[in-house]
């Protein structure tokens, strides 16, 4: 890639679009010739140069140099590896380079072009891994905002985008009079309209209906035994699916919570659990995993270097823990960018937050905690759909006292627990002199292939990480 030593009919070029010269040449815009302006493409993994796209100042064609070079990365994809963490603003996908431009001096950090425009064959390659899901540094965005041609061709473009990155988290600009893209916007308005078009972006929405006899296009449920003899026939775990675990404080719901989802994974080796504990360190999951293990492989030697080692081997494959630094501040948003992040960088398939208080609450003005529980909610359904994972939530009672058994309406600050979930787990302690203690199903969206409402007494046996069975069915 070579740049031609005299930029200034290149800047001359730029700034007569609107487009702030400093910005480009940030990005990689160079001049191979005195009548060429030149966009970079690079492997977003090696940082590679594999092409250029050469435009011609005084006209409108493009071509490749190298001639045939294949078209598989999005100009500037390489800055979105850059994130260690879910980023907070949108993700911006334009049809062409310029509109990029005009995207990042507009203010807006992330932004990615199309190789081709509108006229791009093999969308799918662009976004998708060869597994058929979205590449992790595109899936890590909660909003992406598809800036295409208000034209035909471009109205086209946007629908297969959708069909590809799901219509769920895809949302569009109106433009302003006179504009068909978003450099038209810069270069006829000016940078703070094209900021509060894409500010003001409204979700995309889809015709959903279908005739009854259409078939069902959605993504079949995955369901999990819990590997646990005397609950498999009231509750069997479903990707996706929101389970909530309940009880009061000191009765045992994270112990529950926790042994229930490691002998899920146990029994299902391609899971992955992340614990997100907001309460107390991490040693204690971590004694219990190790426990639990140990209660697996009664027959190898405790005491044994290789044992020990194939313990932390099975922990580190299927067991995460979420640390959050002293300084994050752990409202909604917070949890939902750490889901995003233990999925799409760790290979997370079941996310427990435990317990569910200690998530600050970031009510809208005038907004009740009840509509804000709901809300919250919904959002963890549809992301655990979007996602195919298991979400648990360990959560209290609203009753703190009293040796009355809680119902699932009984979940503090919404009853919507009870309604929205799939699975409700219920932990009551009669008497906290006595280990015994009940844990039941109150709620399974589907008795036919996720179980039926019941439970038993159980006694907690530490040293092994079980759930022992005691009495009759409960």
């Amino acid at each position: 890639m070579t740049a031609h030593s005299d930029t200034g009919r290149l800047e001359g070029y730029l700034e007569e679009r609107g487009l702030d010269s400093e910005t480009a040449l940030g990005m990689g815009v160079y001049s191979p010739s005195a009548d060429t302006v030149g966009y970079p493409y690079y492997d977003p993994e090696t940082g590679e140069h594999t092409y250029s796209k050469i435009r011609d100042i005084a006209g409108k064609r493009f071509r490749c140099h190298p001639p045939g070079a294949p078209q598989i990365h999005l100009w500037q994809e390489g800055a979105l590896l850059k994130e260690d963490a879910p980023p907070l603003e949108p993700l911006v996908v334009t049809e062409g380079e310029a509109d990029a431009v005009a995207v990042r001096q507009a203010g807006l950090p992330y932004v990615v072009s199309l190789p081709s425009g509108a006229a791009a064959s093999g969308l799918e390659k662009l976004f998708l891994t060869d597994k058929g899901v979205l590449k992790k540094h595109i899936a890590q965005f909660n909003k992406i905002i598809l800036l295409t041609d208000r034209d035909g061709a471009g109205s086209k473009c946007k629908r297969h985008l959708v069909e590809i990155l799901g219509d769920n988290y895809c949302y569009q600009i109106e433009y302003p009079d006179r504009c068909k893209d978003a450099n038209d916007v810069v270069h006829l308005y000016n940078n703070e309209t094209l900021y509060k078009c894409i500010q003001q972006a409204r979700p995309i929405g889809r015709d959903n209906f279908r005739p009854l006899t259409f078939g069902d296009e959605t993504r079949e449920e995955v369901l999990l035994d819990t590997g646990i003899d005397w609950l498999r026939p009231h509750m069997v775990l479903a990707k996706p699916e929101l389970l909530v675990i309940g009880g009061r404080a000191n009765h045992g719901k994270s112990t529950v919570a926790q042994i229930v989802l490691l002998n899920t994974v146990w029994a299902n080796p391609g899971e992955r659990l992340a614990i997100f504990h907001l309460e107390g360190h991490y040693k204690y999951p971590l004694q219990m995993a190790r426990r639990f293990w140990g209660s697996k492989n009664m027959v190898k030697s405790i005491n044994s270097m290789d044992t020990e080692s194939e313990c932390n081997r099975w922990i580190r494959e299927h067991l995460g823990y979420i640390i959050p630094h002293q300084d994050d501040v752990i409202d909604f948003e917070y949890v939902v960018r750490k889901i995003h992040h233990a999925v799409m960088a760790h290979g997370v398939t079941i996310f427990l937050i435990d317990p569910w208080n200690q998530v600050l609450m970031s009510k809208r003005s005038g907004q009740s905690t009840t509509e804000y529980v709901n809300e919250c909610i919904m959002r963890l359904k549809r992301l655990a759909k979007r996602l195919n994972i298991i979400i648990a939530v360990a959560h209290h009672i609203r009753k703190p006292d009293g040796e009355q058994e809680p119902t699932e309406y009984d979940l503090a600050d919404s009853a919507h627990w009870a309604n929205g979930s799939d699975h409700v787990l219920l932990v009551h302690m009669p008497d906290k002199k006595i280990n015994k203690t009940r844990v039941w199903v109150p709620r399974s969206k589907n008795f036919e292939t996720m179980g039926r409402p019941g439970g038993r007494m159980v006694a907690f046996v530490t040293a092994h990480a079980k759930l022992l069975p005691v009495g009759d069915d409960a």
